[in-house]
């Protein structure tokens, strides 16, 4: 089973929140592990992805994330909240959708600094209907869009995305494999 939850959390807290070099470097491989895990969230048992998304919101909503991490994170977040869930806690879908819509949930106080990652969610079809407050919050912060700030691809010109962890990489899930 693991450690509970917050004990989990407890520690990335105090890991990020020390002087100490060698508790920085912890918890900078624990994030890369949380991130890293990202790709076997659709084989977790469903009280295991949820788990998962209470730690990638928590790090999110209290800013222990910052550059390609945080990008990453929000990049799993969305990924997981665009699978349509089929009511089957045993299905992949699900589960990552659980990771997803708990993850968001979690760190729903933020998403008005990130406006055009909010007007990705807002165009995520079975979202609306699932979580029609979540999609308002979206909608609102996507409102305050400022297109001079955007480059050639739509992006924000002036978000520099340094390579913080170069050995991370994003995944893309395979959902064509069997439940």
């Amino acid at each position: 089973e693991g450690l509970p939850w917050s004990q989990v959390w407890d520690r990335l807290q105090a890991w990020h929140n020390s002087d100490a070099t060698e508790d920085h470097e912890l918890f900078a491989c624990m994030i890369h592990v949380l991130l890293d895990e990202y790709r076997f969230i659709a084989e977790y048992p469903a009280n295991l992805s949820e788990s998962s998304g209470k730690l990638i919101g928590a790090v999110v909503q209290e800013r222990m994330l910052q550059g390609l991490p945080l990008f990453i994170a929000l990049d799993y977040i969305r990924k997981a909240l665009e699978s349509q869930p089929t009511g089957n806690l045993d299905a992949r879908a699900d589960k990552l959708f659980i990771f997803g819509h708990t993850a968001i949930n979690v760190c729903k106080s933020r998403l008005h600094e990130f406006p055009l990652y909010c007007n990705s969610l807002v165009e995520i079809p079975h979202l609306r209907q699932i979580d029609p407050e979540l999609v308002s919050i979206c909608e609102s912060a996507a409102e305050n869009i400022d297109t001079e700030e955007l480059d050639e691809q739509g992006q924000m010109a002036s978000v520099q995305r340094p390579n913080i962890f170069p050995a991370i990489q994003t995944h893309e899930l395979d959902m064509s494999q069997p439940e």
